[in-house]
């Protein structure tokens, strides 16, 4: 009977159309067409086909989907990571808590952003961070034992997982590197100017919007919100740049 009972609730897609149907606790979950496309455009699931993602959802050993309600804690320092959740709507705050008890922001991650590939290799699988929920938040999870353990998954599928953790790892390395540059500079004109800078690098033009407001710029700089704004004005009497709310322009 329970069997029975865990079959029904396993969700089914169809590789034709792409759409998958699955009820939990007497409620219709649907991935659709549209969704599901989002889901497979995201980099852990690069070159997998529908038929790829029918097996995996029929193999995976727990429910995939999951929400977060905004300004709810999805996980907690020293919290273990079972699993690896990819992003489907809205906005997860990463941040660390600080000795003097305030939170310093290391990242914010929307859509198509993944939680808990940083911990996939680290022993214990436990989190170093602080997760909220900025708005309510939907994932598609996956567990870590499926993807990192032979068996449960078809091996081939289970091999170009761990490929593309291993790709995102290297990307976060560099982005987590990227960070420490610059707070480990001493002036506040130098920090702000290199963080705008390799936003100007990532996004390719003069001209970018970066995802932070005042308040998270500067938590994200480690500095006081204050002596931001007033570098941020002063920077633009300078000829350094120019700024709308969180849109930016270098000129130099």
């Amino acid at each position: 009977m329970k069997q029975r009972k865990h079959d029904e609730q396993k969700k089914s897609i169809s590789t034709a159309d792409g759409i998958c149907d699955q009820s939990e606790r007497g409620m219709s979950e649907k991935f659709d067409r549209e969704t599901v496309d989002f889901i497979l455009g995201s980099k852990i699931f690069i070159d997998f086909s529908y038929g790829d993602f029918e097996h995996l959802c029929e193999n995976i050993t727990e429910f995939p989907e999951k929400r977060h309600r905004k300004g709810e804690t999805i996980l907690s320092e020293g919290d273990m990571i079972g699993y690896i959740a990819l992003i489907l709507s809205g906005e997860v705050e990463v941040s660390r808590l600080l000795a003097n008890g305030e939170f310093f922001l290391i990242n914010k991650l929307g859509r198509r952003n993944t939680i808990g590939i940083d911990t996939a290799y680290k022993v214990g699988h436990t989190s170093d961070y602080f997760y909220k929920a900025v708005t309510d938040v939907d994932f598609f999870r996956i567990p870590l034992s499926d993807i990192l353990e032979p068996g449960q998954i078809e091996e081939n599928l289970r091999n170009r997982l761990v490929t593309n953790i291993a790709i995102i790892l290297t990307q976060e390395n560099l982005r987590i590197n990227t960070h420490l540059n610059i707070l480990s500079e001493k002036g506040l004109r130098k920090r702000i100017y290199l963080y705008l800078s390799d936003k100007k690098r990532t996004s390719g033009s003069d001209s970018f919007t970066i995802p932070y407001n005042r308040e998270e710029m500067a938590s994200f700089l480690c500095v006081n919100r204050s002596a931001l704004s007033k570098e941020l004005a002063k920077m633009k009497d300078d000829g350094i740049l120019e700024y709308y709310r969180n849109r930016f322009r270098l000129l130099k």
